[in-house]
């Protein structure tokens, strides 16, 4: 079994002549365990990281905060925050948003700001984007903490969801994680929303979160409701698509906080949640004719569950039967904004789209 190679961040000596990396999670743990270093890039486009990060570095004890935006302030404005003594508390804490035209533009100053750094000051750039291809910018992450705030794959959100169970003071069951990613439809869930669900999940019982109580307990929205059709178009059932289809429209469907009971709004929703599973198939039509291995296109279409059947849906689908697809979105979108009425106009895309999902008869089969 290979052993995991030790991450630069396991060096806690506050030193800042080397750079490091931790996960945005990790970071409460390390800022409790040593001292907090000079300087910290929170970068990645996960929003919810961030916001986790950034309250972990300015909920240091004794911090007194200084927050300006990257876009409109200078390179002097923030060094002169930087170096700033704290008047009551113990240390300066100066965070820049947006900071990535800083960090592109003026690596140097900042290096040179480090190389002299106030012992009572930590300077927090963050950076949703950041080129770390730049010159400057390499040279800068060598000498910061770099809180790695990306948007986790399958194996992260797994991940993730126990964190945060141990985190609200609780732990899951086998199978728990893996029913929650479901019930929440398995397709870019919110990291917030993932958070609030498990907080509720854990504090609702005594004991370990089940798969059981995930069912019971769990929010049900417009996620599994759509993705429950997707996979009914998936098998090929024209019959249950019809049918699961019926009971969106007799229902509706949860959108924020309200229940989308127009059938135009309905529509447009799961014409979206559509155009998803069908850019899904052509990225990942794509990778299979590029010879990548099955698991790495899983993997990077965060395939969880009935692997086997998505692999063998785009095994089944040309790039024209793709493009048949393509076309006939386009045409229900084109009939929905000109007037068409819901049920009939899904109706005759969701067949379509069912049908195409029925392996090719065999050779000389009847029909």
């Amino acid at each position: 079994m290979a052993r995991r190679r030790p991450a630069k961040d396991d060096d806690d000596s506050g030193s800042s002549s080397s750079g490091a990396r931790i996960a945005a999670l990790d970071l409460r743990a390390r800022l409790a365990a040593a001292p907090p270093r000079p300087c910290y890039v929170v970068a990645g486009d996960e929003a919810y990281l961030r916001a986790e990060a950034l309250a972990a570095l300015t909920g240091l004890p004794g911090a007194e905060v200084g927050e300006l935006e990257g876009a409109s302030a200078s390179l002097a404005a923030v060094l002169d925050e930087a170096r700033t003594l704290p008047f009551l508390g113990q240390r300066r804490v100066v965070v820049v948003r947006g900071a990535a035209e800083l960090v592109a533009e003026h690596a140097d100053a900042l290096l040179t700001y480090l190389a002299a750094p106030p012992e009572a000051g930590t300077l927090v750039l963050e950076a949703p984007k950041l080129d770390r291809r730049r010159k400057g910018a390499k040279a800068l992450l060598e000498r910061v903490v770099l809180v790695d705030c990306e948007a986790p794959d399958a194996a992260g959100l797994m991940a993730f969801i126990r964190a945060r169970a141990r985190a609200h003071g609780g732990e899951l069951a086998r199978g728990a994680d893996v029913a929650l990613l479901e019930r929440l439809g398995g397709h870019d869930v919110a990291l917030g929303a993932l958070d609030a669900e498990v907080q509720k999940l854990v504090t609702a019982a005594p004991g370990p979160v089940t798969p059981q109580r995930v069912a019971a307990l769990a929010s049900v929205g417009s996620s599994e409701e759509s993705f429950a059709l997707v996979d009914c178009v998936a098998r090929g059932e024209v019959g249950a698509t019809l049918g699961k289809l019926q009971t969106i429209l007799r229902d509706g469907l949860i959108t924020g906080t309200e229940r989308a009971r127009d059938p135009s709004a309905i529509a447009f929703i799961l014409l979206g949640i559509l155009r998803w599973d069908l850019g899904r198939l052509l990225r990942g039509r794509a990778m299979l004719e590029a010879g990548r291995r099955s698991s790495d296109i899983t993997s990077e279409l965060k395939v969880y569950r009935d692997k086997d059947r998505f692999l063998a849906r785009l095994r089944r689908a040309s790039r024209e039967d793709l493009g048949r697809r393509h076309e006939w979105l386009r045409q229900a979108d084109a009939a929905l904004k000109s007037g068409g009425t819901a049920f009939p106009v899904l109706t005759t895309l969701l067949v379509r789209l069912a049908r195409c999902e029925r392996p090719a008869a065999p050779a000389g089969a009847r029909a």
